[in-house]
């Protein structure tokens, strides 16, 4: 799947070209998508974003977690025939690059990269299929412990448990990770108080930032942080 140098320099041209669809779905999912206001357990006007989204739906309130549940996929539908445009140049990208490598496949060339047959990849699918029952079964679990007619999406991240308090602040947060890794050694420390002191960490969450969270860095660089507290 070697090409020439000659074939290879071609499609290392092409390589911006083919991540426009990515480019194009990350600056609308964290630049210009905006999320309606709705409200929270105390009936507050909150913003909805994505930092927030988890939480809401994580609320023992079904109503807070119905309407962040719609607001967020009503606001992508607003977008779908641009996100449908965007992942339709992904796949013609996926496409391309298999049949110039001489692959049998997308699937076949996403693969390779971590020598990964595609028995394997379809045995997996396979077996999360053969025990879907399985899961079925814990969701009417679920829903009895939640005491819900019905049960929905929007229902599957709050927990079923109560008497108990999960949310922490991001100062208390930077103190169990202290105590957790305080056996790492004096070094170790000192490398992590730099981090929690020096600006190696973008906390909280802004309009325009990237959501999720990662850590990155290069060979002459500390690592940076990127986080949505």
């Amino acid at each position: 799947h070697i090409l020439s140098p000659e074939e290879e320099r071609i499609l290392a041209l092409s390589g911006e070209i083919s991540d426009s669809g990515q480019n194009i779905f990350t600056m609308l999912n964290n630049a210009d998508l905006r999320f309606p206001i709705i409200h929270d357990e105390q009936g507050q006007e909150v913003e909805l974003t994505h930092g927030r989204y988890l939480r809401f739906l994580e609320s023992k309130e079904q109503k807070v977690r119905k309407d962040a549940f719609l607001a967020l996929h009503q606001t992508y539908h607003n977008y779908r025939n641009t996100l449908a445009a965007s992942l339709n140049a992904g796949i013609k990208s996926n496409i391309f690059y298999a049949r110039a490598r001489h692959y049998s496949s997308a699937i076949e060339a996403a693969l390779d990269d971590d020598n990964i047959q595609e028995e394997v990849y379809e045995n997996l699918v396979t077996e999360v299929r053969k025990y879907l029952p399985v899961l079925h079964q814990f969701l009417n679990t679920k829903q009895k412990l939640l005491n819900l007619e019905e049960i929905h999406l929007y229902d599957l991240y709050v927990s079923p448990v109560t008497g108990f308090n999960l949310k922490t602040t991001y100062e208390e947060a930077k103190e169990m990770v202290k105590e957790g890794l305080h056996r790492l050694g004096k070094e170790y420390r000192s490398l992590l108080n730099q981090a929690f002191t020096e600006g190696w960490i973008d906390v909280y969450e802004n309009r325009g930032k990237t959501s999720g969270a990662y850590s990155w860095g290069c060979y002459d660089s500390h690592p940076y942080v990127l986080l949505n507290f």
